[in-house]
């Protein structure tokens, strides 16, 4: 990774200016093979994303396309693509790949781009003794092109439009997907799928994609389940949303046995009901336009002992329910969208619009540089952007402001200039002492140089860190984030891993998914920006094939990589809440930490109880100072709590004694601040903090964070920061060293099941 003039890199930046040297890093370049000896395989085709369509800056899923020669062969397979920060990163398909003699094998690859303009270099190295054509190295690259008739990779969007999915039918989510869009806003992108068993295998390859719409009319289509159906419901569970379009063919599809009971809302009675009245549906699509539905009625899977929230309803049919699944959300629609009378309605499309979620915003403007010299990114438009800019700080490792560069730059102008022509002609008369005093003054620079650089930014190893443990006390599930910065005072290599040391960790262990942090936007470095011209970068890095660690990242001399971890697993949580809510809206609740670790800073947030469903409820927050190892915690009506967002925006009524009248006040969110905490609890609550109106940031790239929505459904939260890491950072089969100054941050947040007493209970 050598350094470039932008943030990312500004602990080296300075070195190079005042030196002056410009170092020429070797071409990573690679030879394509030529493809036309019979005996050997064939690299045919990458398809990538979902119908050609897929994010920067995520994980998506691709599949090579291999043709057998008249031989059979067996090889890794492997893609390279820059990442972030334009180094370039290698990723292999788990285990070898066989391709039989003449015949077409699609292999799965899991892929993330960096660029949006960057091509993808295809290799397959076949096993065996190389010299022969059959056993040498295949190569193709790819070009990414917005379109083209030879092979290429499409352009990615950008990592903060809006990507929806639909599954089983060819029903266009586009009209609902962008109606009512600002001006402005990128227009969101969908993609149908026809089968699910062309759905991705792994969790993480919907990591790009907003919300999944099953389509329930083609009902063979999911018939005899298979991977997918795990792996979307993992997704789900760790944060996603789906839509399930059950209609007429929910019976057999959702009752218990059948391939998609584990989405079922409740109990699915084998006989259809009927929908007969749509006013509830056309007030909660919010349209004027009339729904005509036959007299007769239109069926609809009926569900009964339902824990969810029953959003829509004809009589005591279900219509549109919504409930939580893990960390993710599933909305249970009873009726076929996508069949008549529903496909001709014209309030279709603003139905849809709730149905997927989406809470249209303006777009985040670009923040203004930060002053002062304070090392920041400039154009920040996303919380992730900004938690990577604050893990760029690093303790004893200090910025050269530009304007200190550019007077250190003139003052060794003017003595190896005019004042050693002035010092030397008129003064001691005698211009031959010029061939000494020339050198000497550059090696006092060079070495003035060195020793500045040596005290601004030290010779340790520093690694910052944010560790975010998200436990679901129902399903005794845990996933983790974790940002990284690693500074490097040399040139060195790095193998990367991530080991969560979490308490109550299962024997089933965890997953681990490591990579690097991108910078959303078009600021320097930012995963929109074209990649830069010429450059070339040193080195290249792998993937395990696992995905859980890195080997040989590069970072160079004074210079900061940053990385991500994502980790799930089952635990013990530690955690002990039995929670109530009164329909006055007063909490009976007790919170019982088996934890060996105290909490610090403890919020319990919870939902008042709401007679429209459709609406979201207030929500209040319990402060706890300290939860400590064995402590038990009662919470009643006497209880002191305030509303959730009072609390995180700081707001408050100040009373004006010349006007005789209160003013509401807010703290305002410091978008270019570099503190962790504030930033991570902005990620944590963005929508019941206000949103991008309050933080003045967008928050999709790592949006799987925010569990506001969570809070509408009966979901309540305790949050609580711990001293010690959740996770293991092993830099070369080493932890990393722990110093002084460095920024680490832990929080515990625990997701727990809220009850709505009645009147009298």
């Amino acid at each position: 990774m050598t350094p470039r003039p932008d943030g990312r890199f500004a602990h080296s930046r300075s070195a190079a200016f005042l030196v002056c040297a410009l170092a020429l890093p070797g071409s990573a370049a690679w030879a394509q093979t030529p493809q036309g000896d019979s005996a050997a395989v064939t690299i045919q085709e990458l398809r990538v994303g979902f119908e050609g369509k897929f994010k920067v800056g995520v994980w998506t899923p691709a599949t090579v396309v291999l043709r057998g020669g008249s031989e059979a062969a067996r090889g890794k397979l492997s893609a390279a693509l820059p990442d972030g920060d334009e180094s370039r990163s290698r990723f292999f398909a788990p285990g070898e790949v066989a391709v039989p003699a003449g015949g077409r094998v699609e292999a799965p690859l899991f892929l993330k781009f960096g660029k949006r303009d960057a091509p993808v270099e295809v290799r397959f190295e076949p096993a065996g003794a190389a010299g022969d054509a059959a056993t040498r190295p295949l190569s193709v690259q790819f070009p990414c092109l917005a379109e083209g008739t030879a092979p290429h990779v499409p352009v990615p969007l950008q990592e903060g439009q809006e990507l929806y999915l639909a599954v089983g039918g060819q029903f266009d989510l586009e009209p609902g997907a962008n109606l009512n869009r600002p001006a402005g806003q990128p227009r969101a992108e969908t993609a149908a799928v026809e089968s699910p068993q062309a759905l991705p295998t792994r969790w993480f390859g919907y990591e790009g994609v907003d919300a999944v719409v099953l389509f329930t009319s083609r009902v063979e289509a999911f018939r005899g389940g298979g991977p997918w159906m795990d792996a979307l419901d993992e997704w789900i569970q760790l944060g996603g949303r789906l839509i399930v379009v059950a209609g007429k063919n929910g019976p057999e599809l959702l009752q218990a046995g059948g391939p998609l009971a584990r989405f079922s809302p409740g109990a699915v009675q084998p006989e259809l009901a009927v929908m007969r009245r749509p006013n509830d549906l056309e007030a909660y699509a919010e349209r004027a336009e009339s729904l005509e539905i036959d007299p007769a009625g239109v069926p609809a899977c009926f569900v009964s002992d339902v824990p969810g929230m029953i959003v829509v309803h004809d009589g005591n049919v279900p219509i549109v329910v919504r409930f939580a699944r893990g960390f993710g959300e599933v909305v249970f629609v009873a009726v076929d969208l996508d069949q008549p009378p529903f496909s001709q309605w014209r309030g279709n499309a603003a139905l849809l619009l709730r149905l997927l979620g989406r809470n249209p915003e303006a777009p985040a403007q670009s923040a203004e540089p930060a002053a002062g010299g304070k090392l920041t990114h400039s154009g920040l438009t996303d919380l992730s952007g900004q938690m990577r800019s604050a893990l760029d700080q690093f303790s004893g490792v200090t910025v050269v402001p530009f304007f200190g560069i550019g007077l250190l730059l003139v003052v060794y102008a003017a003595l190896v200039g005019p004042l050693d022509y002035l010092v030397l002609s008129r003064y001691i008369r005698r211009p031959g002492l010029t061939w000494i005093t020339f050198p000497s003054v550059v090696a006092a620079a060079c070495l003035g140089v060195w020793l500045l650089v040596r005290y601004t930014k030290g010779d340790e190893l520093r690694v910052n860190r944010v560790d975010l443990v998200d436990i679901d006390l129902a399903t005794r599930t845990a996933r983790g984030t974790t940002w990284i910065g690693v500074f490097s005072p040399e040139v060195a290599s790095y193998d990367v891993a991530v080991r969560p040391v979490v308490p109550g960790r299962t024997a089933g262990g965890t997953h681990t998914l490591l990579s690097w942090q991108g910078m959303p936007g078009e600021a320097l470095g930012g995963l929109d920006r074209s990649s830069t011209p010429g450059y070339s970068p040193a080195g290249e890095y792998s993937f395990s094939p696992e995905l859980d660690s890195l080997r040989g990242v590069p970072i160079a001399i004074w210079s900061s990589k940053g990385l991500q971890a994502r980790w799930t697993g089952a635990v013990d949580p530690g955690i002990d809440v039995s929670f109530a809510v009164e329909h006055s809206g007063s909490p009976r609740a007790t919170v019982a930490s088996r934890l060996p670790f105290a909490l610090h800073e403890c919020l319990l947030t919870f939902p008042h109880q709401s007679d429209d469903p459709t609406a979201s409820p207030p929500l209040w927050v319990v402060e706890i100072p300290t939860l400590a190892p064995g402590q038990t915690v009662a919470i009643d009506s006497r209880t002191p709590r305030r509303e959730l967002r009072e609390r995180l925006t700081g707001q408050r009524l100040e009373y004006d004694a010349r006007r005789n009248q209160y003013h509401a006040f807010i703290n305002e969110y410091d978008d270019l601040g570099l503190e962790p905490r504030p930033i991570l609890q902005a990620m944590m609550f963005h929508e019941a903090g206000g949103g991008q109106r309050f933080t003045k940031l967008d928050h999709r790239y790592q949006g799987y964070l925010d569990l506001s929505r969570k809070l509408a459904l009966s979901r309540g939260i305790l949050l609580g920061y711990a001293d010690a890491p959740a996770t293991r950072i092993e830099l070369n089969g080493r932890e990393a060293p722990a110093r002084e100054g460095d920024r680490q941050l832990t929080c515990y947040r625990f997701l727990f099941p809220v009850k709505q007493l009645m009147t009298g209970e």
